[in-house]
């Protein structure tokens, strides 16, 4: 499996001083949310499916007779991605662990280290605690934290770990240990996996060795014979210890060369991987273990199959091959686009899964119970896809110029994990099956030669090639087809279920009566919008009938509206072949209500192409033919009539009319009148008016009527402009039209306002409330007056306001007096009194500061030179600002700043900006300087504060 192309970061990094509780990752998104959100192609995906979301694994009757489904599973997966193992696990009947390594490993694909990196601290490890450890070529795990400690992915529990001694405790070199003590001291996906078995005897569970970036070392160690027996010894050592093992899978990719660029390769790999699979079966065997199986995962690209001599390695000793037929498409390396995992070859494409199991089973006698297909629960994407050909698949691609645009991928560039795939383009229910809805201009497409499904925009030009419902069902049907010994997948970690589902249900599995299982017949049987005959999607799904006969299909007839200059298009997609790829040929052949020359087909080779009219103002009725010819120069013909109209002229929005703008005195009634509103084609109009300014009035049946009687008599006698919008429509289009009504008031039915006032004391102000006072119209002035216990006329800050406040400056009984004055110039006034004391505040004279003590006096005699030093005087704590001379008393000096947390008295002399002091009943602060003498309550720069005591 391409490791380097499905995951960012396949191990833990951990330094050799980290504790259990510091194992960290670095996997993260591809594209952060952030950069998702400046972009417009494709949206952002919803987050990984094993957080949270719903799966939907069902559940199938046990039928030895069929075929199985194996799955490989990743130690990183449940990482950042949080997969989930105990939601799936019962859906596979093997379960591969991925990935083992050897020591002695180095590195193959220098974007992807840190596997080989962790390989080699763990060898290390292990030769440290036993020098016949850890050996170049042993077999080692590439994870201890995830193999030996965590939960399995969730299918261990705190007392299963503590049964098996917590190693999640343990720092990573003593927990490496565990790794030769066997199944018992054990958890993380080894316990996990034992805990599975035991709990389903039936279920099969193997380990992979190698993949992409873990191959580098295989040419190396099957060259030498030292080198293999210590490889097939420590293979052994791993189904002694652990004896849920059934499988060992060897995913060297590639023998003979073409994997990552660091990776030893050899012309003899294919005869030195023979020369393996033949020791290690017989050191098998000698250890009494004749049950285990060999499986290889083989690369299916026929130039690979015989660079790695496959059939050979097959007959040394190999059980199964998983045959990765996925792959064959990605970027940016692809040459053109294509289609990453199609079961059969179509047009110019070089690789399809038919051609390389046919090449295993016909030209390298590999049996076919031998060998597993496989789907992929990933795509791989294109940016500036070009497609010219729906089916077969046609286009080209670029990758973006600008380094600064990525292309859209989960975890890596050009690559989402099935779970995005699903939550953002896709809806699967049982009633609608598999539909690509959730982002506009993206559709699913089917190339029928190639039995491949894929997702494209051609507005956004990007192209995502992957394994659906449908695809992965087809594949099972072509396990049962061709006798096949059963289907695989690249990988567990990304699927919800539905491509399980769609792989079981293809091998022939029938549902229990589970309540929780889901009908998958529609969600398996969604072809791309490009097929248009439910019968063609289905016998593509069931692999059944055989294309028999070159056939044109120019596709339905269609109609539509004629737009000068609009493209409109012609598909005959739909065409089969009976041999090879087949060429088009577009022709106008028949045309009314304009001349031919009128209509122009963009390009008459292509499957899909498009034609425009021009300069034609009447209906057009065109017939076109489609001629294709395949590679046997057989050819067929088939036609299409597109029947254009004129549009008829779009509906006109009607005409609001709110009347003209009216004056009235308050008390007489108005009309409000939209009867002469219009619409152009004299549809029925709806109206309804609404109040926008003013006093609100009430409306006749809530203002949707035409014309509406206004009754002015409950509005507030003073002058005000009323304002009115109708609203009228059609059905679809409306429009809007205002009125206003200039309302006066009436001086003959004028009242007396009534002033109404209260008075009351809080904390040290006396508030004046008149906002109860009333009038018919509007009250336009208020005035507050009132005198001092002294009798003397009082300054009232906000005396026109209709409430204030007035602080005194002594106690006793304040007079005051309200008059208020309406609209009209009508008054009234009324009278209040209040009895006033200061309130109980902070005390005036400060305590003495309890740290004065803790510094030394001030002494007359001394000079304090520079800045900074504290000394106490008459009861507070002074520091010097500057050098304090002989004399210079503090608080008396302005030398001296005053550090104790109190307010002194004020003293004639001066005070900087902010300076606090307290003086006849009251806090003062400066709001800037005051000379001496500027007395708080006289000079203005003293802002009065709170009273005190």
């Amino acid at each position: 499996m391409k490791l380097n192309l499905l995951t960012t970061s396949i191990l833990v990094l951990i330094a050799s001083t980290a504790t259990a509780g510091d194992f960290t990752r670095e996997d993260e998104r591809y594209i952060s949310p952030e950069e998702w959100a400046e972009r417009t192609d494709p949206l952002a995906p919803k987050g990984p499916v094993a957080s949270g979301s719903p799966f939907y694994v069902n559940e199938y009757e046990d039928n030895s007779e069929l075929p199985k489904i194996s799955a490989y599973l990743s130690n990183w997966g449940f990482y950042a991605r949080g997969v989930d193992l105990s939601k799936f696990s019962e859906g596979y009947d093997k379960i591969i662990l991925s990935f083992f390594g050897m020591c002695g490993s180095e590195i193959g694909d220098s974007s992807n280290t840190s596997a080989v990196e962790s390989l080699e601290r763990l060898c290390g490890f292990a030769k440290d605690a036993n020098p016949e450890h850890g050996k170049d070529f042993e077999v080692l795990t590439t994870d201890a934290w995830a193999d030996m400690a965590t939960d399995g992915a969730g299918v261990l529990t705190d007392d299963e770990i503590a049964d098996a001694g917590n190693p999640n405790w343990e720092e990573e070199d003593v927990l490496l240990q565990r790794w030769y003590q066997g199944e018992d001291k054990v958890a993380g996906f080894l316990g996990a996996m034992k805990k599975l078995k035991g709990q389903n005897p039936d279920l099969a569970v193997a380990f992979s060795v190698g993949g992409w970036s873990l191959s580098e070392p295989f040419s190396r160690m099957a060259a030498d014979p030292d080198n293999r027996a210590i490889f097939i010894a420590s293979v052994v050592e791993i189904f002694k210890r652990f004896s849920f093992f059934s499988q060992i899978d060897l995913d060297w990719e590639y023998p003979g060369g073409g994997g990552a660029d660091g990776n030893s390769s050899s012309d003899a790999d294919g005869e030195n991987y023979a020369t393996l699979i033949r020791e290690l079966r017989s050191a098998l065997d000698d250890a009494g273990l004749e049950d285990v199986e060999i499986a290889i995962a083989a690369p299916a690209p026929v130039d690979k199959i015989q660079a790695g001599d496959i059939g050979n390695v097959y007959r040394a000793g190999v059980d199964t091959i998983h045959l990765m037929t996925y792959d064959f498409f990605g970027t940016p390396w692809a040459e053109s686009l294509a289609h990453h995992t199609n079961t059969f070859p179509y047009a110019e494409a070089e690789w399809s899964a038919d051609d390389s199991i046919s090449y295993l089973i016909e030209n390298m006698n590999v049996p076919s119970q031998a060998i597993q297909i496989g789907y992929a629960t990933y795509s791989r994407n294109a940016t500036e896809a070009q497609v010219t050909s729906f089916s077969p698949l046609e286009g080209s691609y670029s990758m973006p110029s600008d380094p600064d645009v990525k292309v859209g991928g989960s975890w890596e560039p050009g690559i989402y994990e099935w779970y995005d795939i699903e939550q953002t383009f896709a809806s699967i229910s049982e009633s609608d099956g598999f539909q690509i809805d959730k982002i506009e201009s993206y559709n699913l497409y089917t190339d029928a030669h190639a039995n491949a499904d894929y997702i494209y925009s051609p507005e956004r030009k990007f192209f995502i090639s992957l394994d659906t419902p449908r695809t992965a069902y087809m594949k099972a049907k072509y396990v049962e087809k061709y006798n096949l010994g059963g289907i695989f997948t690249w990988m567990a970690d990304y699927d919800n279920g539905i491509l399980l589902n769609a792989a079981r249900e293809g091998l022939g599995y029938q549902q229990t009566d589970a309540s929780g299982n889901i009908d998958m017949n529609n969600i398996i049987y969604s072809c791309g919008t490009n097929i248009t005959s439910p019968q063609q999607c289905r016998e593509l799904t069931n692999l059944e009938p055989e294309n028999a006969e070159t056939a044109a299909d120019a596709g339905a007839d269609m109609s539509a509206e004629l737009e000068s200059g609009v493209q409109y298009t012609l598909d005959g997609s739909q065409s089969t072949s009976a041999q090879g790829a087949l060429t088009y040929a577009w022709s106008l052949v028949d045309v009314e209500g304009t001349d031919s020359s009128a209509i122009s087909i963009d390009d008459s080779t292509q499957a899909t192409t498009h034609f425009t009219v021009s300069d034609v103002d009447s209906d057009v009725t065109a017939t076109f033919q489609l001629t294709v010819t395949d590679e046997a120069e057989a050819s067929s013909s088939d036609t299409m009539v597109y029947t254009l109209t004129v549009p008829t002229p779009d509906n006109q929005p009607p005409v609001a009319d709110a009347g003209q703008d009216q004056s009235i005195t308050r008390g007489d009634s108005f009309t409000l009148n939209g009867s002469n509103s219009s619409d152009p084609e004299g549809e029925e109009l709806s109206y309804q008016w609404v109040q926008t300014q003013g006093q609100s009035l009430p409306l006749e049946d809530g203002g949707a009527k035409a014309v509406i009687e206004v009754d002015s008599s409950s509005l507030r006698n003073y002058d005000q402009t009323l304002a009115f919008t109708l609203t009228v429509s059609d059905g679809s289009l409306e429009d809007s039209d205002s009125v206003t009504i200039a309302v006066s008031g009436d001086a003959d039915a004028n009242e007396d306002p009534h002033a109404d006032i209260a008075v009351t004391v809080e904390g040290g102000e006396i508030h004046l409330d008149g906002s109860k006072s009333s009038d018919d119209g509007r009250i336009e002035s208020f005035s507050w007056s009132g005198t001092d216990p002294n009798g003397d006329v009082l300054t009232i800050p906000g005396s026109d306001q209709p409430t204030t406040v007035y602080t005194p400056e002594m106690e006793g009984e304040f007079n005051f007096s309200l008059n208020v004055t309406d609209n009209f110039g009508a008054t009234d006034s009324a009278s209040g009194s209040v009895n006033f004391t200061f309130p109980e505040g902070d005390s005036c004279e400060p305590q003495p500061d309890p740290d004065a003590g803790n510094h030394p006096a001030w002494d007359i005699n001394a000079e304090y030179p520079g800045s900074g030093t504290l000394v106490s005087h008459n009861g507070f704590v002074w520091q010097n600002q500057w050098h304090a001379n002989v004399g210079e008393e503090p608080g008396v000096a302005d030398v001296w700043a005053l550090v104790s947390d109190v307010v002194l008295p004020w003293e004639e002399k001066s005070y900087a900006q902010y300076s606090e002091v307290s003086h006849n009943g009251y806090f003062w602060v400066a709001a800037y300087w005051a000379s001496a003498g500027d007395e708080p309550g006289v000079a203005t720069m003293w802002e009065q504060q709170a009273a005190c005591n």
